[in-house]
């Protein structure tokens, strides 16, 4: 058996194996003989865009409904850039004066953003390989779109800042792009290449996913071979900023590189988030032990990075990223902590609603329910073919005389409630209850049984409850049946307090066949036995031809089950 810690040192070891497979690819498709993809890596500037990321991880305002730490590093990573992003831009406004030191400041730049994107990459294939729950999935998503746009950024930007810097007197158009091209005659062509590199490094990423993972452990997750394509394209792309720097033949040539990858980069960008689906969990918790720590953790975490920035940057470069990221990171926060409310109170509303559904379920019919809520009111509806029922308690006057209210109620309660399982299980419905009478319907809702079948059931279901029941209880509960088919009228009734109810001769015979019934007997009228006299389920016992009030003679029938399948 493997223990935790072994479980999740094997999780790492797979996830860093998933993350180095694409990787590899993409460096030995993208490196020549004049530059070598592990050549660009600056170690100073990877350890300020890690600490940059860990600090934000630290004081993050956010979490996770599980609280993980992977998905605030992730968060922290997804924001680092932004700062690095920035640093540049101070650099270039303060360092103006100074255009050889531009040059190395934009490498380190790229440097780190390139090793953040590698750990966002390491850290969503190990929460991956975890198959933690869906929610953090989600979550990355979002992370995956904010965390690659400094591919837009580093792309588009830093070029015209490195032209900025080495050509300051060379009047050109830097803030108005399409004069620039026209100055510069570039020629803006898609780069199939890196596109075409990236594709090759995620197509190694999931045969080795299918080599190294267990089967659907990945899963076909769309969304998460988004990620996986968007952050190694991210990687090859600022490669390619770097390579296009050593390599191009003039300023023109260079720029004309990176805003050729540029475009087609921000096309790929838009064509993943449109197809992507975006959902974020947030959660906001304030306890000042865990902010006292987190706080002493920062501050060393920060330290650590602020002098690997002060080693290429002056500290009052530093000023103006530092006050973005906060403002950044602040309205990402509110942000996020305004779409929890959202969904915490869209879930508040659901949840209501599914219980006022449910009431109104136990009390209303599904297709009048279904009116009220598209047109706000249900009109009469005229009910073919339907059957109706009427039950009745044999002697439930001198019961309730002999034992007190609560009692009685209590009894009701139980019985009454296992009808309506009853009911239910044979596709009918409850309409209500009269003192000690229950009246049901069958034929309101599609069933593969006829309704006059599934009341004969219901009635013979009702009677073996409570002879089962009478074995173990002191009151001895006993049925009168009546059952009648034909059609009726079916609405509301009422405006203010909603009541259903059905009219109509099928109602008035069912009542007269409860009536005209024997304890713990099912009476049915002709039309009903008509329809099941030929059904093997049942036993039919012919009446005299008797005289009904209201009715006139009529032919009544007991139904009992069939003794081969008692």
């Amino acid at each position: 058996m493997i223990n935790r810690p072994n479980a999740l040192m094997i999780d790492l070891l797979q996830a860093s194996l998933l993350c180095s497979v694409p990787i590899l690819i993409s460096a030995y498709a993208l490196s020549t003989e004049e530059l070598i993809f592990i050549e660009v890596f600056d170690l100073s500037g990877s350890i300020g865009a890690l600490s940059v990321a860990i600090f934000l991880a630290i004081l993050s305002p956010l979490k996770d409904p599980h609280d993980r730490p992977i998905d605030k590093f992730i968060w922290g990573l997804s924001l680092s850039h932004i700062f690095i992003f920035l640093v540049c831009v101070s650099a270039t406004i303060h360092l103006a004066n100074r255009p050889n030191d531009i040059g190395p400041i934009i490498a380190y730049s790229i440097c780190g953003y390139i090793l953040s994107v590698i750990f966002f990459l390491l850290a969503i294939n190990y929460d991956k390989v975890q198959k933690t729950n869906n929610s953090s999935l989600q979550f990355e998503a979002h992370n995956s779109f904010l965390i690659c746009s400094g591919t837009i950024l580093s792309s588009s930007i830093f070029p015209v800042l490195f032209i900025f810097t080495l050509s300051p007197d060379a009047d050109l158009p830097l803030f108005n792009p399409i004069a620039l091209i026209e100055v510069l005659d570039i020629q803006l062509i898609p780069n199939i290449n890196i596109f075409s590199v990236s594709l090759m490094s995620v197509a190694g990423f999931w045969c080795t996913s299918v080599l190294l993972c267990k089967k659907n452990q990945l899963g076909h997750d769309s969304n998460f071979f988004i990620d996986i394509f968007l952050a190694i394209y991210a990687i090859n792309s600022n490669f390619f900023i770097i390579f296009w720097l050593f390599t191009a033949q003039n300023l023109s040539k260079f720029l004309e590189g990176c805003w050729s990858n540029a475009l087609t980069f921000i096309f790929i960008y838009i064509v993943c988030f449109a197809v992507s689906k975006i959902k974020m969990t947030f959660k906001f918790s304030a306890n000042w032990g865990t902010i006292f720590y987190k706080s002493i953790f920062a501050f060393v975490i920060g330290s650590v990075g602020y002098f690997s920035f002060k080693s290429i940057v002056p500290s009052s470069v530093m000023l103006f990223p530092l006050v973005g990221l906060a403002l950044m990171a602040g309205f990402l926060a509110y942000v996020a902590r305004l779409e929890l409310q959202i969904q915490k109170r869209t879930a508040e509303i659901n949840l209501e609603r599914e219980k006022s559904d449910a009431l109104l379920a136990n009390i209303l019919p599904k297709y009048v329910i279904s009116d009220l809520k598209h047109k706000g009111f249900s009109e009469p509806r005229s009910l073919k073919n339907i059957s109706v029922m009427f039950t009745d308690f044999v002697g439930f006057t001198t019961i309730s005389q002999q034992i007190s209210a609560s009692k009685l109620i209590s009894e009701l309660n139980e019985i009454f409630t296992e009808f309506d399982k009853i009911t239910e299980n044979f596709a009918s419905e409850r309409i209500k209850t009269i003192g000690d009478a229950y009246m049901c319907v069958s034929g309101l809702q599609n069933s593969e049984q006829s309704p006059q079948q599934n009341l004969a059931e219901i009635a013979l279901q009702m009677i073996k409850f409570l002879q089962t029941r009478n074995l173990s209880n002191d009151i001895q509960w006993e049925l009168r049946i009546g059952i009648a088919s034909g059609d009726s009228v079916g609405g509301i009734v009422g405006k203010t307090k909603y009541l259903f109810d059905l009219f109509g001769d099928a109602v008035n015979t069912a009542a007269r066949m409860e009536s005209y019934s024997e304890p713990q007997s099912i009476n049915i009228d002709d039309k009903t036995y008509l329809i099941l006299c030929e059904n093997p389920r049942f036993h039919f016992a012919k009446r005299p031809v008797t005289f009904v009030k209201g009715k006139g003679n009529m032919q009544m029938y007991f139904v009992t089950e069939a003794e081969k399948n008692v």
